[in-house]
């Protein structure tokens, strides 16, 4: 018998060692989260429903003229 995989992977971001900032689990029920490592740092994008964040702060869609 096969098991099937996680949906998501359970990837821990943050150091243990913050006490500001604990360990996030990435996989969560109803939200999907991505680690992305660019240039200038890493961003936690996270989407919850029809709302996104970007570390933490809500994104504001674009509204066409």
């Amino acid at each position: 018998m096969s098991t099937n995989p996680p949906a998501r992977p359970e990837v821990v971001v943050g150091h243990a060692a913050d006490e500001a900032q604990p360990p996030l689990p990435l996989a969560s029920d109803g939200v999907q989260r991505w680690l992305w490592h660019g240039r200038f740092g890493d961003m936690l994008i996270e989407v919850v429903g029809d709302e996104v964040f970007v570390n933490g702060q809500r994104v504001q869609r674009h509204v066409a003229p």
